[in-house]
């Protein structure tokens, strides 16, 4: 089990860096700098990529929809477009909030498309979306059965999901980075002229703002909805994810204009302090992202290693599928070492527990 855990994390993570690779290459950036700007995104989300969570397989199909997206907007030939209706359609098997987010921006690019009356494109759009929703039925039914579900309100009250109209703090606290990303792109372009003519920088701008207001769209969905499950929680990780490839992009753009900026003094202390603004959420992260999961607390992991012991028995002697009433501190190790379920008591959480069956 355990070795089996590790594999599939280690593959995992190549595949998501290799389409990283391949995404920032479709945007524009040349293959060398590519495999630069890989490090301090995958930097970014590094944390969520080696925990034994959902996450390591939520993030490349994430970044494969987007791959799918920016390759039918450069060329909308048949190939991409299978892709694309392919990569939108996985998201509803991966991830709540990814399909969330994937649909949110499809919308956005349909919008967009709208707006230039391109209706030949708009309709290929529209297509791509009716087969990738046809392949995405099973889930959908699915998803369908479960909030019809007579307890399914009552459940997700218990797992941190609350009545409400109003986003939470959290949404403003993310909405307030994604607003500040966007508007740097606006001054960069504003700023550099030339990349008004750069056909990269606009597509990779037609690419990011989508994706940026979808991610704000589905944070205001409380709005509507009435209920906030802890999305704020959770958009937070594509947010990050997003905020990294955005702000390396724009940077490797503004450093081919490199020459541009040194000719104009009264501009490049701008455009230098808007570069510093939209790296500030990103570098941030990298201490929460990084420092935590290479430091290691010696005496905490000497008091651990006392919980080997009864979760080794659970696996030699309780062959089914069970919950186990656990403490908050061994609940995490039940779960990555064992197939086991917990159900956790108190601790903040007395009226909100998490169980599976």
């Amino acid at each position: 089990f355990i070795p089996a855990l590790i594999l599939d994390l280690i593959i995992w993570n190549l595949i998501f860096v290799y389409l990283l690779k391949l995404l920032l290459e479709q945007l524009g950036v040349r293959r060398l700098w590519a495999w630069w700007l890989v490090a301090p995104i995958y930097a970014e989300v590094y944390w969520m990529m080696v925990r034994p969570a959902v996450l390591s397989v939520v993030f490349p199909f994430f970044v494969l929809f987007i791959l799918a997206l920016v390759r039918w907007l450069k060329n909308p030939k048949r190939l991409n477009a299978l892709l694309l209706v392919f990569s939108f359609a996985a998201t509803f098997y991966v991830y709540l909030y990814t399909w969330q987010v994937a649909c949110a921006t499809i919308v956005f690019v349909f919008l967009l498309f709208l707006i230039k009356k391109d209706w030949q494109t708009l309709k290929k759009l529209l297509v791509i979306s009716i087969w990738s929703f046809a392949l995405a039925l099973p889930a959908l039914i699915y998803i369908f059965r479960v909030i019809s579900h007579p307890l399914f309100l009552e459940t997700v009250s218990r797992a941190g999901s609350i009545q409400t109209h109003l986003p939470s703090v959290q949404t403003f606290y993310i909405a307030r980075w994604i607003i500040l990303n966007l508007v740097v792109w606006l001054g960069i372009k504003k700023l550099i002229p030339e990349l008004k003519n750069n056909i990269d920088f606009i597509r990779a701008w037609h690419v990011i703002t989508p994706i940026g207001l979808a991610i704000i769209i589905i944070l205001m969905s409380p709005v509507i909805s009435g209920r906030d499950a802890v999305i704020g929680e959770h958009l937070t990780r594509e947010m990050y994810l997003w905020l990294a490839i955005s702000a390396s992009v724009l940077f490797y753009f503004v450093w081919n204009y490199v020459d541009f900026v040194y000719q104009r003094p009264n501009k490049k202390f701008i455009i230098a302090g808007l570069m510093i603004l939209i790296f500030i959420p990103v570098i941030a992260q990298y201490k929460r992202s990084i420092l935590p999961e290479l430091s290691i607390d010696r005496p905490e992991a000497v008091y651990i290693q006392r919980y080997a012991a009864p979760i080794a028995w659970l696996n030699q002697h309780e062959l089914r599928p069970l919950v186990v009433w656990a403490t908050p501190d061994i609940s995490n190790y039940v779960l990555i070492y064992s197939r086991r379920y917990v159900l956790i008591p108190s601790s903040g959480l007395a009226d909100q527990y998490f169980m599976s069956e």
